[in-house]
């Protein structure tokens, strides 16, 4: 059952996790290169990887709470997405503070 809920939610807040990263242009590469790594489409050379990127129930609980609560998922695609990006972000902007004080 899960692996059913979760094969129907996961493409959508797939697809709206890379509609995001895909925007910038050539001066943010680096930047949204290490955000793709750490969704796990980049490898370490931010070359396209097929990298395990765990199962992302969190952005799925925020559908299926939105669907128990008598509302269509689809307009919480963005929020859902945007929970599960933030994880990579603050990661990064932890890492980066840390290479600017060493």
């Amino acid at each position: 059952m899960i692996e059913e809920i979760l094969s129907h939610y996961l493409p959508p807040i797939e697809a709206e996790m890379r509609r995001v990263l895909d925007l910038p242009g050539d001066h943010l590469t680096g930047h949204y290169g290490m955000l793709r790594y750490h969704m796990g489409w980049l490898d370490p050379q931010l070359q396209p990887a097929q990298v395990n990127s765990g199962k992302r129930v969190r952005p799925v609980l925020v559908l299926l709470a939105c669907e128990a609560a008598g509302a269509p998922a689809d307009p919480a695609l963005p929020a859902a997405a945007a929970g599960r990006m933030e994880t990579p972000k603050t990661f990064f902007a932890e890492r980066t503070r840390q290479d600017l004080s060493a």
